[in-house]
Protein backbone atom coordinates (compact mmCIF):
# COMPACT_ATOMS: atom_id res chain seq x y z
CA UNK A 1 0.00 0.00 0.00
CA UNK A 2 1.85 3.20 -1.42
CA UNK A 3 0.67 6.84 -0.13
CA UNK A 4 2.23 9.92 -1.56
CA UNK A 5 3.46 13.15 0.49
CA UNK A 6 3.15 16.23 -1.36
CA UNK A 7 5.29 18.86 0.18
CA UNK A 8 4.13 21.63 -2.82
CA UNK A 9 1.90 22.23 -5.25
CA UNK A 10 -0.32 19.40 -6.69
CA UNK A 11 -1.56 19.75 -10.30
CA UNK A 12 -4.76 18.12 -11.65
CA UNK A 13 -2.57 15.32 -13.82
CA UNK A 14 -0.52 14.83 -10.83
CA UNK A 15 -3.33 13.74 -8.40
CA UNK A 16 -4.59 11.65 -11.16
CA UNK A 17 -1.45 9.84 -11.15
CA UNK A 18 -1.56 9.70 -7.34
CA UNK A 19 -4.93 7.80 -7.39
CA UNK A 20 -3.95 4.76 -8.65
CA UNK A 21 -1.32 4.21 -5.94
CA UNK A 22 -4.23 4.96 -2.87
CA UNK A 23 -5.75 3.19 -0.13
CA UNK A 24 -8.61 4.90 -0.50
CA UNK A 25 -11.21 4.13 -3.61
CA UNK A 26 -9.46 3.85 -6.55
CA UNK A 27 -11.97 6.77 -8.30
CA UNK A 28 -11.23 9.28 -5.19
CA UNK A 29 -8.08 10.49 -4.01
CA UNK A 30 -7.81 11.99 -0.33
CA UNK A 31 -5.65 15.10 0.72
CA UNK A 32 -4.78 16.79 3.98
CA UNK A 33 -4.18 20.41 3.70
CA UNK A 34 -4.35 23.64 5.76
CA UNK A 35 -7.58 25.45 4.74
CA UNK A 36 -7.48 28.71 6.82
CA UNK A 37 -6.52 30.91 4.45
CA UNK A 38 -9.04 29.67 1.71
CA UNK A 39 -11.93 32.49 1.70
CA UNK A 40 -13.01 32.23 -2.18
CA UNK A 41 -13.28 30.38 -5.29
CA UNK A 42 -13.72 33.33 -7.16
CA UNK A 43 -10.95 33.90 -9.84
CA UNK A 44 -10.58 36.91 -9.97
CA UNK A 45 -10.56 37.64 -5.89
CA UNK A 46 -8.32 34.63 -5.34
CA UNK A 47 -4.91 35.19 -3.83
CA UNK A 48 -4.07 32.44 -1.15
CA UNK A 49 -1.92 29.55 -2.42
CA UNK A 50 -4.50 27.01 -2.15
CA UNK A 51 -7.19 28.63 -2.98
CA UNK A 52 -5.33 29.43 -6.67
CA UNK A 53 -4.23 25.84 -6.22
CA UNK A 54 -7.58 24.44 -6.16
CA UNK A 55 -9.55 26.73 -8.88
CA UNK A 56 -6.19 25.96 -11.18
CA UNK A 57 -7.76 22.02 -11.14
CA UNK A 58 -10.99 23.19 -11.99
CA UNK A 59 -11.14 25.93 -14.50
CA UNK A 60 -8.93 26.37 -17.20
CA UNK A 61 -6.87 29.29 -19.33
CA UNK A 62 -7.32 30.70 -22.19
CA UNK A 63 -3.39 29.87 -23.05
CA UNK A 64 -0.92 27.49 -20.64
CA UNK A 65 2.43 26.74 -20.01
CA UNK A 66 3.58 23.99 -21.85
CA UNK A 67 4.61 21.23 -18.52
CA UNK A 68 7.27 19.94 -20.56
CA UNK A 69 8.47 23.39 -21.40
CA UNK A 70 7.19 26.06 -19.63
CA UNK A 71 9.36 28.82 -21.54
CA UNK A 72 6.56 27.61 -24.41
CA UNK A 73 2.99 28.79 -24.21
CA UNK A 74 0.37 26.26 -25.93
CA UNK A 75 -3.62 26.34 -26.71
CA UNK A 76 -5.85 25.79 -23.41
CA UNK A 77 -9.43 26.74 -24.08
CA UNK A 78 -8.17 28.85 -26.96
CA UNK A 79 -7.54 26.22 -29.39
CA UNK A 80 -5.02 29.25 -31.81
CA UNK A 81 -4.60 32.77 -31.77
CA UNK A 82 -3.22 35.44 -34.39
CA UNK A 83 -1.91 38.53 -33.96
CA UNK A 84 -2.39 41.86 -36.33
CA UNK A 85 0.84 43.25 -38.17
CA UNK A 86 1.28 46.17 -36.25
CA UNK A 87 1.09 44.53 -32.86
CA UNK A 88 -2.32 45.75 -31.27
CA UNK A 89 -4.88 42.80 -31.51
CA UNK A 90 -4.85 39.60 -30.68
CA UNK A 91 -7.63 37.19 -32.12
CA UNK A 92 -8.12 34.36 -29.93
CA UNK A 93 -10.02 31.11 -31.30
CA UNK A 94 -11.82 29.23 -28.85
CA UNK A 95 -12.12 25.64 -29.13
CA UNK A 96 -15.64 24.82 -30.61
CA UNK A 97 -16.16 22.19 -27.92
CA UNK A 98 -16.17 24.14 -24.53
CA UNK A 99 -18.82 22.94 -22.42
CA UNK A 100 -19.27 24.24 -18.38
CA UNK A 101 -20.25 20.78 -16.38
CA UNK A 102 -23.62 21.27 -17.07
CA UNK A 103 -22.99 20.40 -20.46
CA UNK A 104 -24.00 23.56 -21.89
CA UNK A 105 -21.72 25.49 -24.61
CA UNK A 106 -19.20 27.64 -23.27
CA UNK A 107 -18.65 30.66 -25.70
CA UNK A 108 -16.69 33.84 -26.09
CA UNK A 109 -18.97 35.91 -24.92
CA UNK A 110 -18.58 33.82 -21.64
CA UNK A 111 -15.19 34.41 -22.13
CA UNK A 112 -15.25 37.88 -22.65
CA UNK A 113 -17.50 38.80 -19.81
CA UNK A 114 -15.34 37.02 -17.52
CA UNK A 115 -12.30 38.54 -18.83
CA UNK A 116 -13.98 42.03 -18.50
CA UNK A 117 -15.42 41.32 -14.76
CA UNK A 118 -12.00 40.62 -13.23
CA UNK A 119 -11.06 44.48 -14.23
CA UNK A 120 -14.47 45.95 -13.20
CA UNK A 121 -13.97 44.30 -9.52
CA UNK A 122 -11.42 45.79 -9.18
CA UNK A 123 -9.66 43.25 -7.05
CA UNK A 124 -5.85 42.06 -7.10
CA UNK A 125 -5.95 40.09 -9.75
CA UNK A 126 -6.94 42.66 -12.07
CA UNK A 127 -3.56 43.66 -12.40
CA UNK A 128 -2.85 40.90 -14.55
CA UNK A 129 -4.76 43.20 -16.68
CA UNK A 130 -4.31 46.68 -15.70
CA UNK A 131 -0.75 46.75 -16.03
CA UNK A 132 -1.12 46.33 -19.50
CA UNK A 133 -3.23 49.56 -20.29
CA UNK A 134 -6.58 47.38 -19.85
CA UNK A 135 -9.27 49.71 -18.07
CA UNK A 136 -12.61 49.94 -16.10
CA UNK A 137 -13.33 52.30 -18.52
CA UNK A 138 -12.38 50.78 -21.95
CA UNK A 139 -12.66 47.20 -21.16
CA UNK A 140 -16.15 46.42 -23.11
CA UNK A 141 -14.16 47.47 -26.74
CA UNK A 142 -10.59 46.08 -25.23
CA UNK A 143 -11.63 42.55 -24.65
CA UNK A 144 -14.86 41.60 -26.85
CA UNK A 145 -16.83 38.57 -28.38
CA UNK A 146 -17.00 38.71 -32.02
CA UNK A 147 -18.90 35.55 -32.19
CA UNK A 148 -19.24 32.11 -29.98
CA UNK A 149 -16.04 31.48 -30.96
CA UNK A 150 -13.54 34.55 -31.66
CA UNK A 151 -12.37 36.55 -28.87
CA UNK A 152 -11.02 39.92 -30.04
CA UNK A 153 -8.59 41.85 -27.73
CA UNK A 154 -7.22 45.72 -28.67
CA UNK A 155 -4.30 46.88 -26.45
CA UNK A 156 -2.99 50.21 -26.07
CA UNK A 157 0.59 49.39 -27.63
CA UNK A 158 2.08 47.01 -29.10
CA UNK A 159 3.84 44.26 -26.69
CA UNK A 160 5.77 40.80 -27.34
CA UNK A 161 3.18 38.46 -27.62
CA UNK A 162 4.82 36.02 -25.29
CA UNK A 163 5.05 38.26 -22.71
CA UNK A 164 1.65 39.16 -23.02
CA UNK A 165 0.37 35.72 -22.80
CA UNK A 166 1.94 34.34 -20.28
CA UNK A 167 1.54 37.52 -18.03
CA UNK A 168 -2.18 37.55 -18.52
CA UNK A 169 -3.74 34.94 -20.93
CA UNK A 170 -2.06 32.09 -19.06
CA UNK A 171 -3.29 33.65 -15.31
CA UNK A 172 -6.85 32.73 -13.73
CA UNK A 173 -8.43 35.82 -14.99
CA UNK A 174 -8.74 34.32 -18.57
CA UNK A 175 -10.74 31.11 -17.06
CA UNK A 176 -14.14 31.04 -18.17
CA UNK A 177 -16.79 31.93 -16.12
CA UNK A 178 -20.69 31.19 -16.74
CA UNK A 179 -21.91 34.37 -17.72
CA UNK A 180 -25.58 33.43 -17.35
CA UNK A 181 -25.11 32.14 -13.78
CA UNK A 182 -22.94 35.32 -12.73
CA UNK A 183 -25.85 37.78 -13.79
CA UNK A 184 -28.16 35.61 -12.62
CA UNK A 185 -26.77 35.43 -9.35
CA UNK A 186 -25.41 38.95 -9.49
CA UNK A 187 -26.32 41.63 -6.45
CA UNK A 188 -26.12 45.08 -6.51
CA UNK A 189 -25.17 47.76 -3.65
CA UNK A 190 -25.45 51.40 -4.04
CA UNK A 191 -25.65 50.57 -7.78
CA UNK A 192 -22.31 48.83 -8.35
CA UNK A 193 -23.24 44.82 -9.60
CA UNK A 194 -20.66 42.24 -8.07
CA UNK A 195 -20.98 40.18 -11.22
CA UNK A 196 -21.79 37.20 -9.27
CA UNK A 197 -18.98 37.63 -6.34
CA UNK A 198 -20.75 35.92 -3.85
CA UNK A 199 -22.34 33.27 -5.96
CA UNK A 200 -18.97 32.41 -7.52
CA UNK A 201 -16.74 32.61 -4.21
CA UNK A 202 -18.60 29.09 -3.13
CA UNK A 203 -19.09 27.56 -6.25
CA UNK A 204 -17.56 28.52 -9.35
CA UNK A 205 -19.45 27.55 -12.65
CA UNK A 206 -16.39 27.08 -15.46
CA UNK A 207 -14.56 25.14 -18.13
CA UNK A 208 -11.89 22.77 -16.63
CA UNK A 209 -11.57 19.21 -15.71
CA UNK A 210 -13.29 19.37 -12.23
CA UNK A 211 -15.64 20.91 -10.48
CA UNK A 212 -16.39 22.24 -7.00
CA UNK A 213 -19.40 20.36 -5.32
CA UNK A 214 -18.87 21.02 -1.71
CA UNK A 215 -16.99 23.34 0.44
CA UNK A 216 -17.61 23.39 4.00
CA UNK A 217 -15.10 26.36 5.24
CA UNK A 218 -12.59 24.96 7.15
CA UNK A 219 -13.82 21.32 6.70
CA UNK A 220 -13.91 19.76 3.10
CA UNK A 221 -13.51 20.53 -0.06
CA UNK A 222 -14.97 18.41 -2.71
CA UNK A 223 -13.99 18.02 -6.55
CA UNK A 224 -15.73 16.01 -8.59
CA UNK A 225 -14.30 15.14 -12.48
CA UNK A 226 -16.12 17.42 -15.01
CA UNK A 227 -17.29 14.51 -17.88
CA UNK A 228 -17.56 17.51 -20.16
CA UNK A 229 -14.30 18.73 -19.95
CA UNK A 230 -12.82 19.24 -23.26
CA UNK A 231 -9.44 18.06 -22.58
CA UNK A 232 -8.23 14.28 -21.68
CA UNK A 233 -10.00 13.45 -18.34
CA UNK A 234 -8.62 12.80 -15.32
CA UNK A 235 -8.77 9.49 -14.32
CA UNK A 236 -9.50 10.28 -10.64
CA UNK A 237 -12.92 11.01 -10.09
CA UNK A 238 -13.19 12.87 -7.08
CA UNK A 239 -10.85 14.93 -4.88
CA UNK A 240 -11.55 15.32 -1.28
CA UNK A 241 -9.70 17.83 0.74
CA UNK A 242 -9.99 17.35 4.15
CA UNK A 243 -9.16 20.29 6.73
CA UNK A 244 -5.88 19.28 8.65
CA UNK A 245 -3.80 22.27 10.05
CA UNK A 246 -1.15 20.59 12.01
CA UNK A 247 1.54 17.94 9.95
CA UNK A 248 1.45 15.85 13.17
CA UNK A 249 -2.15 15.08 12.75
CA UNK A 250 -1.48 14.69 9.09
CA UNK A 251 1.46 12.23 9.45
CA UNK A 252 -0.21 10.23 11.36
CA UNK A 253 -3.77 10.05 8.52
CA UNK A 254 -1.57 9.31 5.86
CA UNK A 255 0.36 6.32 7.74
CA UNK A 256 -2.64 4.99 8.97
CA UNK A 257 -4.20 5.00 5.38
CA UNK A 258 -6.85 7.56 5.92
CA UNK A 259 -5.37 10.22 3.63
CA UNK A 260 -3.43 9.64 -0.28
CA UNK A 261 -2.03 13.05 0.30
CA UNK A 262 -0.56 15.32 3.07
CA UNK A 263 0.38 18.76 2.40
CA UNK A 264 3.10 21.00 3.87
CA UNK A 265 4.68 18.50 5.69
CA UNK A 266 7.48 19.63 8.89
CA UNK A 267 10.73 18.89 8.18
CA UNK A 268 10.63 16.11 10.97
CA UNK A 269 8.15 14.86 10.10
CA UNK A 270 9.04 14.40 6.57
CA UNK A 271 12.56 12.44 7.61
CA UNK A 272 10.32 10.34 9.91
CA UNK A 273 8.19 9.48 7.24
CA UNK A 274 11.15 9.09 5.10
CA UNK A 275 12.22 5.63 6.94
CA UNK A 276 8.60 3.90 6.11
CA UNK A 277 9.56 2.34 2.36
CA UNK A 278 5.45 2.04 2.21
CA UNK A 279 5.39 5.94 1.95
CA UNK A 280 6.46 8.03 -1.24
CA UNK A 281 7.85 11.34 -1.06
CA UNK A 282 7.96 14.52 -3.87
CA UNK A 283 8.93 17.67 -3.31
CA UNK A 284 8.63 19.99 -5.89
Amino acid sequence: MLQTIRAATVAAVLLAAAAAQAATPKDSLVMAWNLDALITFDPAQIAEVNGNDIIGNVCSPLVAYDPKDVSKIVPSTAASWSVSPDGLVITFKLRPDLKFPSGKPATAQDAAWSMQRAVLLGYGNAANFTQWGFTKDKIAEQIKATDDHTLVVTMDRAYPVGLILSAAFASNVSYILDREEGMAHAKTTEGKSDYGNAFFKTGPVCVGPYRVTRWNTNDVVILERNDNFFGARPHTKRVIIRHVPESGAERLLLEKGDIDVARLLTNDDLLALAKNDKIHSVQT
